[in-house]
Order: C-alpha cells, then structure tokens, then sequence
C-alpha cells in the first residue's frame, strides 16, 4: 500500500488461508508460531499476531507503509469468461533489482467479496498468481492469469486487486511489494450503438466505440452484417469505427452483434448495434418569445 492507493483491509479463512498468502505471514513474523488475529501489509514486510490496541497498532502499520516509495507501477485489467475471471498485469519494475524466482518475485490476484463473513467486509474467496521468471530494474512486463471456476460467489460484489512480491534479500527474509493496484474490467464502451436512417439521406454519420484494456492489448472485432462495416482490428488508443451502407440496409429495423476478442482469448466483449431505414418525418416546435 503506498500513498496514492486505496487501503483496502481484506480477510482470509485463517483454517483455509491461499498458501501463497499464508507463506507471506509467516516469513514475516518473528518466531514459528502465532495467535489470533494474525496481520501483515505489503506481503509481510510487517506482521503481527496476538491481541494488541487494534486501532492504534493497525493504523500504525498502514501509516507507516503509506510512507514507503512505490517499488513498482502496477496496472491490471479483468474479464468475465463463463465462471472463470482472465487477468493482464502491467508490471514496471523499480525496486533497484532484478526480479526473478530467485528472489521469490510473483504477481498475485485477490480474489475478494464484498460481503461480511467474520470480521470484516472484504473477504477473499480465491487467489491466483504466477511467478516472475526474470524482469530487469526499469523493465515492463505483462502477466496474463486465470482463475478458477469462482461457484457460490456474488458476481456482483467481487473485485480484485493484482499485487506484485519478492524477497529484498535472501530465502530467510520477509516478503516486500512492490506494488498494488484494483484491477479494472476491460471492456467496450457503449456497448450498444444505433443508426437512424431516413431514406433520403445522402450519407450516414459513423459512430465509434472505446476498448477499455492496457496499451498492448491488440482487439479483433468480428461481424457479418453486410449492411456494416468495423474497424477490423487496433488498440485502445483508437477508437474502433462503425459504418453504415445504406444501400444494403432494409426497410425497418436490422441488428447485428459485433464481437471484439484478442488471439490469446484474454479478452472478448461484445456490441450490439441497431439500424433502421425508413422515412422519417420531423417536427418543428414554435420559438415563442416575451
């Protein structure tokens, strides 16, 4: 957690506790063994256990990590895919090192819901992370991890923050991280576009969507239409054009659904779009004045 963050306090299962956050606690705590409640910020860089003033000790804590400098810039993105979530991580490493698995590095998600389970409102149902093989002081890299099958949960009150950790020093030492960010749906945006064609319109204005998503995202939208035309590929600096041949439309309304994906199937998102040919008829208020 660093000063331009959110804080965001989670809770885990401490009887089903994801081994790759469980591992962080206690490489951080000072001995083998803990009471209840157990506590970390920034993978374990700080942990604690047993009762304690729990205002006082925790604000601390996040006091004193939101004064740490960011080791890295950490951007993510997510999609929905049947009961599975897809994540791209963008990772910019500034902690004066190499990351690498030789020093612990792995990008994580927590999964988490926004409902309250014991103690808290924000309890995580599931992690998922991959290891960082090798990425250089001042380097990028992009990540891309799928959960599990989420069952049970409420699709509407889950979120997720993507985190990257290594260990500063040797295999003995606390976990640090670098960074932390909430990921973001990556999407397009309107989802929903319409043509309003009068018959004696000598041309029809094109629309655009935005995709939503990191800069190296390259979509593909695919249609059938033959009465449309899309920008057939980009990224999501450009807007993806929407054209209408008039002469291929009919009379009344026609739909068509337009489907924006990636090669690697991290990302798929789709829009509908609406056309209607016909005469139409315009109708002019009086202007009254006093």
């Amino acid at each position: 957690m660093y000063a331009d963050e959110p804080v965001v306090f989670l809770e885990y299962n401490v009887n089903d506790a994801p081994a790759s956050r469980e591992s962080r606690f206690w490489a951080g705590i000072d001995g083998n063994s803990a009471t209840f409640p157990m506590v970390m910020v920034d993978s374990g860089h700080v942990a604690k256990s047993g009762p304690a003033p729990y205002i006082s000790a925790y604000a601390d804590m996040v006091d004193a990590s939101l004064a740490r400098p960011a080791q890295g810039e950490v951007q993510a993105y997510w999609f929905r895919q049947g009961n599975k979530v897809n994540f791209s991580v963008h990772v910019k490493n500034l902690s004066g090192k190499t990351l690498s698995t030789g020093n612990g590095a792995t990008v994580h998600v927590l999964i988490y819901q926004q409902q309250h389970f014991i103690l808290t409102d924000r309890y995580v149902v599931n992690t998922v992370n991959t290891p960082i093989s090798s990425l250089a002081n001042g380097a990028s890299g992009v990540y891309e991890l799928q959960s599990v099958d989420l069952v049970g949960v409420d699709w509407t009150k889950l979120h997720f923050i993507a985190l990257v950790d290594y260990r500063p020093s040797s295999s003995s030492t606390a976990y640090d991280m670098l960074q932390a960010a909430v990921a973001t749906p990556a999407l397009v945006q309107p989802d929903q576009l319409i043509f309003i064609v009068d018959k004696d319109d000598a041309t029809v204005p094109n629309k655009t969507v935005q995709v939503i998503g990191p800069s190296s995202l390259t979509w593909i939208a695919s249609e059938s239409a033959s009465w449309l035309t899309v920008t057939s590929t980009g990224t999501p600096s450009t807007p993806a054009q929407f054209s209408v041949n008039k002469a291929s439309l009919a009379n009344g309304w026609q739909q068509a659904v337009v489907t924006f994906s990636t090669a690697d199937g991290y990302f798929s998102d789709q829009v509908t779009v609406k056309a209607f040919l016909g005469d139409l008829i315009s109708l002019f208020l009086p202007m009254m004045a006093k």
